[in-house]
């Protein structure tokens, strides 16, 4: 379902060889002025706060972020019982996990700072339950408050999963308006029921709505999985993308291909160097 209040956005197709031979054309042209990483991450906030006060003023849903990091090759999750024998798959499907170094110390630094001008990181329930991520800010001004953890959970299944396990506190969990809420209350858990699709997953434009209506959250970060960020992708359910490009290959695993997704046509886009890493952040031309 794609809500009016996102645009439409014209399709183009571009090889991931014709990107980095723009990226690499960019890197030549721009480095004379490069600044400081701070300087840098400070200059992206105050275009993203902009932004956010700019877009989520009249309309009935958050101003919607991607916040993703990838592999040369695409991936963003490695399949977990390839990666490392340390994981534990307890099912005939395989796991996967996003919790890996991709990027750069400075890119995760500008993952921080993007999460600390957001009131919500959202991300889905099976990668709360298979990485068990904080998804807090604790990098850059982390005296701040904090943003609130959603997840996307349609049967609890994931919450379950995890238990009194779970690293990441006061969480939000977008949950089926069909499934039967626990009895017993977690001290830390707010339950928001939506609707579902035909698939039995969430209906993302309602999930949006029922943030701003129901807890007042006016911007959210998407940070995963690749199955989440897809359909916010192909939904066009978004206003700002911060891709994170590594140097790195991992060969099997999930990912989200940039040309099939992700139209580089009708946005401004701009790109920036961090360390090895190169982070293109498109925003929505409204």
């Amino acid at each position: 379902m794609t809500d009016p209040s996102f645009p439409r956005k014209r399709s183009c197709t571009l090889s991931m060889f014709t990107i980095w031979i723009i990226l690499g054309f960019w890197t030549r042209t721009t480095m004379v002025s490069a600044t400081t990483v701070e300087e840098r991450i400070s200059a992206i906030l105050d275009h993203l706060r902009t932004s956010q006060q700019t877009e989520a003023a009249d309309r009935d849903v958050p101003f919607v972020s991607l916040c993703f990091a990838q592999s040369l090759d695409g991936k963003l999750a490695m399949f977990a019982e390839e990666e490392s024998s340390s994981f534990t798959v307890t099912s005939s499907i395989k796991q996967t996990t996003s919790n890996l170094a991709i990027s750069g110390a400075s890119s995760l630094l500008l993952t921080h700072a993007l999460r600390s001008s957001h009131e919500g990181i959202l991300v889905g329930g099976r990668t709360m339950s298979t990485d068990n991520p904080r998804l807090s800010n604790r990098l850059w001004n982390s005296d701040r408050s904090q943003p609130r953890t959603i997840v996307l959970d349609p049967f609890l299944r994931h919450l379950r999963m995890l238990g009194e396990g779970r690293k990441a506190r006061n969480i939000i969990v977008c949950c089926s308006d069909k499934v039967e809420l626990p009895e017993h209350s977690h001290h830390d858990v707010t339950f928001l029921p939506c609707r579902t699709c035909y698939d039995g997953s969430l209906d993302l434009v309602d999930v949006l709505i029922n943030l701003r209506r129901h807890h007042g959250i006016k911007s959210v970060m998407v940070e995963g999985g690749p199955t989440l960020l897809g359909r916010f992708m192909e939904a066009q359910l978004f206003d700002a993308a911060y891709i994170t490009i590594a140097p790195v290959l991992f060969g099997p695993g999930l990912g989200i291909s940039l040309t099939e997704r992700f139209s580089l046509a009708g946005n401004e886009i701009c790109y920036h160097k961090f360390d090895n890493d190169f982070c293109l952040v498109a925003s929505r031309r409204k």
